[in-house]
């Protein structure tokens, strides 16, 4: 994470100093794009097909009183093309969400024991291909509006649930999603001088499924031995800033 914001400061350099200069340069089809990508909102769906160990109780959800996901927040870079007089660009990118973690507050388990919460912890990175079309408005100003497909690769490593004030971690097959990323979005940019562009977005965006697969390790309380899996949603409204440089 400290590394794409040290390059998305670099980006933003550059955009400065080109910014500065003064007369006409040509410009190129070819551009570098640094992007900051913030959740507005954050899709909180989830999927459990948990089962219980023979002779053990089970913690699978039943119902909850609340979910939530954490920290969709993103950093990353670019390399595009434009083409059709420079009105639509073609862009390959690399971004990274570093940690997210999906929480429950009260739950119900299979068995009718009512659980305080529950967390799941997940790591993405994310790879995508975009198409954008800009709409002049006037020689500053442009509409800007994004179609984006790519893979996402999501990784679990561990959860938690607690039971009366005690938390117990869970034992678990680390696990690696690839899923299909889809993506749209809308905006508006400014021209800040014919090399340099900041572009501000509002993006849906849908990663696919995180998949936690385990057990709860413990043996006092009652505690459960549970398998399976569980699947939560990764989705999210995004506000993203990105400044395109060409070169």
């Amino acid at each position: 994470m400290k590394f794409n914001i040290f390059l998305f400061s670099v980006a933003i350099g550059l955009a400065a100093s080109q910014s500065v200069q003064a007369g006409p340069k040509n410009q190129s089809n070819w551009f570098i794009e640094a992007r900051y990508q913030g959740s507005l909102y954050e899709g909180n769906g989830w999927k459990s097909s948990e089962y219980d160990t023979p002779g053990s109780s089970s913690s699978q959800f039943q119902t909850t009183s609340s979910e939530s996901r954490d920290n969709l927040t993103s950093t990353g870079l670019s390399v595009g093309y434009d083409i059709f007089d420079g009105n639509t660009s073609i862009s390959i990118g690399y971004e990274n969400f570093g940690s997210s973690t999906w929480k429950t507050g009260q739950f119900t388990a299979k068995d009718g024991r009512v659980f305080d919460s529950s967390e799941y912890p997940m790591t993405m990175h994310n790879f995508m291909i975009e198409m954008t079309q800009f709409y002049p408005i006037d020689e500053t100003k442009f509409l800007i509006a994004l179609a984006g497909v790519g893979q996402a690769i999501i990784k679990t490593t561990g959860y938690a649930k607690t039971f009366s004030g005690v938390r117990y971690a869970g034992q678990v097959q680390d696990r690696r999603a690839e899923n299909v990323t889809k993506r749209l979005g809308a905006g508006m940019g400014l021209n800040l001088n014919p090399s340099v562009q900041l572009i501000g977005l509002l993006q849906y965006s849908d990663y696919g499924k995180a998949e936690t697969v385990g057990h709860v390790a413990g043996t006092s309380v009652g505690v459960t031995y549970d398998a399976g899996i569980v699947e939560t949603d990764v989705n999210a409204v995004e506000a993203s800033i990105r400044l395109r440089y060409r070169f």
